[in-house]
């Protein structure tokens, strides 16, 4: 069209020599030219008209669409910060509650050695009358606590308090014993109970209890005891061997210890595990539970953290003294292992997945193990 245009105005402006006198001519070309002019104008005007329209349109849309995403990450931020400060609100609520449950049950605890004091003093003064006067060493059943293992004064804290702050919840100890609830159940004897020597909370009996298993306890620890017996569970304060040669034989279904032959010497452990097979019937068994000293980390650490422990029990003593004292069918069961195991693929290097097994097993293997002994049922 500009050319077209640029061509016409060339021809007015220098006119063909024949005809450089015809105005008339002139005039129709600029008319014509004016109109092709006022048709250019106008298809201009109307194409950037249409091209303003259309970048209006967009640059309406894409202020829409901005304004949308930045609404959603506004919300998104907002969530966000909510679902955070709400986290930390339950995480707080919850660091306050337990430190309340922790004091009430120091407060609990404090109040229950004052109630427990008088039977304890009551059962040293039976000891010490029995014996002539003399003092008696405390004997192995109730080594579960402090108190029998070393004098009051050997420690700086409560053997009670120091139980509830490592050995966990009652609830996380239950669910590392329920294991010993299935083999009780797969026994002979139905009918008759079990006893749980060294009770403590009585983790062990409740769970018993619910799988429809009758089951009592005894321990040294007063305070243990009452608490035991306010929560309604059938626990004596006592001796557990002076307890299980006064049963008449074979009137147990079942003798369970759990974390108590660490406390004990050789000696002590011979005479509980010998009244023990004296009290099981046939068809009945004996279970004890105790820290795992081929768990590396258990051998040189954890163990040690109970100060009343006297040292670890290597399986196969153990499984040999409840062997001796009776028991038939003697088994070891490995239990918790650790949740820390190195993994490593089964296609890789035959050395490395041969060393990540002898590691795991050393470090990060069953924390404790349990020694089954059975008496068999000759029928």
């Amino acid at each position: 069209m500009l050319n077209r245009i640029r061509n016409r105005v060339r021809a007015i402006v220098t006119p063909p020599p024949s005809h450089a006198g015809d105005i008339a001519a002139l005039r129709q070309d600029l008319a014509r030219l004016e109109l092709e002019l006022r048709d250019l104008n106008a298809t201009t005007t109307n194409d950037y008209r249409a091209l303003i329209d259309r970048i209006r349109e967009e640059l309406d849309l894409s202020s829409t669409i901005t304004e949308r995403e930045v609404l959603k990450t506004v919300q998104a931020q907002a969530d966000a910060i909510r679902i955070h400060l709400e986290t930390r609100v339950d995480e707080a609520i919850a660091v306050a509650n337990a430190s309340l449950q922790t004091r009430v049950r120091r407060v609990e605890r404090q109040a229950n050695e004052l109630a427990a004091r008088p039977v304890v003093a009551a059962a040293a003064a039976e000891q010490t009358a029995a014996a002539g006067g003399d003092a008696v060493a405390t004997s192995a059943a109730g080594s579960t606590d402090a108190s029998a293992t070393a004098a009051p004064s050997a420690l700086s804290f409560s053997y009670s308090a120091f139980e509830d702050a490592l050995r966990g919840s009652p609830e996380h100890v239950k669910r590392l014993e329920a294991v010993h609830v299935e083999t009780i159940a797969a026994l002979g004897a139905e009918g008759l109970p079990v006893l749980d020597i060294g009770c403590g909370r009585g983790e062990m009996i409740e769970l018993l209890r619910d799988a429809g298993i009758e089951a009592r306890g005894i321990d040294l620890n007063a305070v243990s005891v009452a608490e035991c017996v306010e929560a309604g569970l059938d626990v004596v304060h006592g001796d557990a061997v002076a307890y299980l040669q006064s049963l008449e034989a074979g009137s147990l279904r079942a003798v369970i210890g759990l974390h108590i032959v660490e406390h004990l010497t050789d000696m002590e452990r011979a005479q509980l595990f010998r009244a023990a097979a004296h009290a099981v019937a046939e068809g009945g068994a004996i279970i004890m539970e105790t820290p795992n000293p081929e768990n590396l980390r258990v051998g040189a650490t954890t163990f040690w953290l109970d100060p009343t422990h006297l040292r670890p029990v290597p399986y196969q003593l153990l499984e040999f003294q409840i062997s001796e004292a009776g028991f038939d069918e003697v088994e070891t069961q490995r239990l918790h292992p650790s949740d820390d195991a190195v993994a490593i693929p089964a296609d890789a290097d035959p050395l490395a997945v041969e060393l990540a097994g002898v590691l795991n097993r050393l470090v990060s293997g069953p924390m404790d193990y349990a020694v089954i002994g059975r008496k068999v049922d000759p029928a």
